[in-house]
């Protein structure tokens, strides 16, 4: 008997290094993850990446968590890609390429367009789309399944020694009318100073807040004298 018909998009997350494929499918999405499963245990998966680290870490260790069910799969596929910078996935666009072989030409005219643009600025989504975003991501982060592919990165000597460089002589991040040089954490109930971060994202490492939206509402409680994470937070006006 046939399964009955259920298109999507879909993340299969590598728990152990928290690297991503993002795949979708016009027919079931539970079929889909089994026929991955399948090509994957006898190794003839196509898409090498992917069957090295399942080889590596094992069955176990990797998770199929469904992204988008409905219509129009490739437009939230090319959404999803965007947002998750998947590392297994081969094709930097979603698209139905099984058995397609480019030419040189075509191969730099696709690279090219992603130079200076690999947040796919400009990209417009549908109201569905953005609201089927939002609600997986919250979920995700929520419950520990998708991690940021940028947390915990840090930059090298080099780009810390460039990044100071091109701030010397400059009056310091804007918010508004507001200019500021880092962030100082206040005990809610004395308003007494007791830490001092450069940046936003700093601050919630260091309480132990790792989900996309934090730093953001750090800022907010900044701008409007709100409480965040148990503590009142203000922008760092000194000269």
């Amino acid at each position: 008997m046939a399964r009955r018909k259920d298109p999507g998009v879909y993340l299969i997350s590598n728990k152990v290094t928290n690297k991503y494929y993002v795949g979708s499918t016009t027919r079931n999405l539970n079929s889909r993850w089994s026929d991955h499963k399948s090509q994957l245990r006898t190794k003839i998966h196509p898409n090498i990446h992917l069957q090295r680290s399942w080889d590596k870490h094992g069955e176990f260790s990797f998770e199929f968590t469904v992204l988008y069910r409905g219509e129009d799969v490739l437009e939230n596929e090319q959404g999803y890609m965007d947002l998750f910078f998947p590392q297994y996935n081969i094709q930097p666009l979603a698209r139905n390429s099984a058995g397609l072989k480019r030419s040189p030409e075509t191969r730099v005219k696709i690279g090219l367009s992603k130079i200076g643009n690999q947040y796919c600025l400009g990209r417009v989504w549908t109201d569905e789309s953005k609201t089927q975003i939002s609600e997986t991501l919250k979920e995700g982060y929520k419950s520990g399944k998708i991690v940021h592919p940028f947390l915990g990165s840090t930059h090298t000597a080099e780009a810390r020694v460039k990044i100071s460089a091109s701030k010397k002589g400059k009056p310091g991040n804007r918010k508004g009318d507001v200019t500021y040089r880092g962030f100082i954490q206040l005990d809610k109930d004395t308003k007494l100073p007791i830490s001092r971060f450069e940046t936003a994202q700093a601050a919630v490492k260091a309480i132990g807040r790792f989900e996309l939206p934090a730093s953001s509402k750090i800022i907010r409680a900044c701008k409007k004298g709100w409480v965040a994470y148990g503590y009142k937070w203000k922008f760092d006006t000194s000269k």
